[in-house]
């Protein structure tokens, strides 16, 4: 690995990352090993992979979403009442075969929550009755990634 970075929005969210690397040998097959290794991973559909500032090629196997829960504008007894981890522990039943919570940002406003799974409709769906009644995702957005 020779370098890489984080694309980040003007309020620090990652919005992209890449890895640069040098490859010696065979790079088609190197290349193919690769993406089936990120692939296997669980590397977003989207992802791409280019040799020497070369053609883009894409793969991926799962979607992104993201849940934003709001950080600053819910009543403050509401934010000292429940504890966000078991807002996490839900989703993760919720999710069960459907996708998994990866990730998370914490932003001056919001809180993003980022979960893959293969498909954004299975995910939106297992979380519908969670998002509808827990007292920390009033206002909450779900936002497809891609």
């Amino acid at each position: 690995v020779t370098g890489g970075g984080t694309l980040v929005s003007g309020d620090g969210e990652p919005l992209s990352c890449a890895i640069e690397a040098t490859v010696v040998g065979d790079r088609t097959a190197i290349a193919d090993a690769v993406v089936e290794l990120l692939e296997a991973q669980g590397a977003p559909r989207g992802s791409s992979l280019a040799i020497d500032h070369g053609d883009a090629r894409f793969f991926g196997t799962t979607d992104g979403l993201a849940l934003y829960l709001d950080g600053t504008g819910l009543p403050a007894e509401v934010y000292a009442d429940h504890d966000v981890n078991e807002l996490l522990d839900r989703i993760h039943i919720a999710l069960a075969e459907t996708g998994v919570l990866q990730s998370f940002w914490e932003g001056p406003a919001d809180t993003a929550l980022y979960m893959y799974g293969p498909s954004v409709a299975a995910m939106g769906e297992a979380l519908t009755d969670l998002l509808a009644t827990h007292p920390l995702t009033v206002g909450h957005r779900l936002v497809a990634l891609s």
